[in-house]
């Protein structure tokens, strides 16, 4: 790659997969250092790896959003974060920041929508983007420029790759969770639209709007129950057309720093003495920060 990359990490997803990986297997004593390490373990993996231009830490704000007031039950079916991981997440991004890594946290903005707004900022700068997660719903801003990296198998996914996993193209992927829905956000997307069908309508008629514009087209397409499905479209539309607007992810957010600015750093703070633990993973990731700037 001649392009610079960049990559844009999903902190709750990291921080979420390895608390819950870890927490059936550590003893509680020593969980909290045991997470912090492996979350700071794979940063170096990744660091080493693709050796970013810009490696970006990007965390969820504590407070509600726009989408929790156009549907007030939007992820009220997610249990509370536990207070140990609460202490974890604090104290995760007080390494990060101190190591030098950039971390973002913008109230009443999910990490998503920094995220989608970040990768259109690296794009239009003429970047490679890289977003490290296992959130289906950041795949739609996938194309030629912008690649997840998947946080769970460590590998990169394509336009391809997301149209082999779910049947529809990146481009498609809002309106293929209108569709469907999205039980882990609590969006209720169509009763009945199971994801086979869904692919099926987005792949011969295309996008929602253009389904329903066109929705007797339906009985000319090769699949089962076709006046049934025009039928759950019919009474289903507002949650359709409302599960849209809660997947489309935000490219506009007003950042409160300049994109030029979000560099690794090569200056460093102290240990303190809470984190004299990690002092060893810290100086190796410090040390490749200072190499790769």
């Amino acid at each position: 790659m001649k392009k610079k990359v960049i990559i844009l990490i999903d902190g709750n997803s990291y921080l979420y997969r390895v608390y819950y990986a870890r927490l059936k297997n550590t003893n509680k004593n020593i969980l909290c250092f045991q997470v912090i390490y492996n979350i700071l373990y794979i940063f170096k993996k990744i660091l080493i790896q693709y050796k970013p231009k810009k490696f970006i830490i990007i965390f969820d704000s504590k407070k509600k959003n726009f989408r929790n007031k156009i549907f007030k039950n939007y992820k009220n079916n997610r249990p509370k974060m536990p207070d140990i991981l609460k202490k974890i997440s604090l104290k995760i991004k007080n390494i990060l920041l101190n190591i030098g890594i950039p971390v973002i946290i913008i109230p009443k903005f999910e990490a998503d929508d920094i995220i989608g707004t970040i990768s259109k900022l690296a794009e239009k700068n003429g970047d490679y983007v890289l977003i490290g997660t296992c959130d289906k719903d950041l795949t739609q801003l996938v194309n030629k420029n912008i690649y997840i990296l998947n946080n769970i198998s460590n590998t990169i996914l394509n336009s391809q790759d997301i149209y082999k996993k779910y049947g529809v193209n990146p481009n498609l992927m809002i309106d293929f969770l209108s569709l469907i829905g999205d039980q882990s956000d609590n969006i209720p997307g169509v009763l009945g639209i199971g994801k086979k069908t869904a692919s099926i309508l987005l792949n011969n008629i295309g996008c929602i709007k253009n389904i329903y514009n066109n929705i007797y087209k339906i009985l000319s397409i090769k699949m089962k129950g076709r006046k049934n499905v025009i039928k759950k479209l019919y009474y289903g539309k507002k949650m359709a057309f409302l599960s849209y607007k809660l997947a489309k992810i935000k490219i506009d957010v007003k950042l409160n720093v300049k994109y030029k600015t979000l560099n690794l750093h090569s200056l460093f703070y102290p240990c303190t003495y809470d984190n004299y633990k990690y002092i060893n993973i810290i100086y190796d990731i410090k040390n490749i920060i200072f190499n790769n700037i």
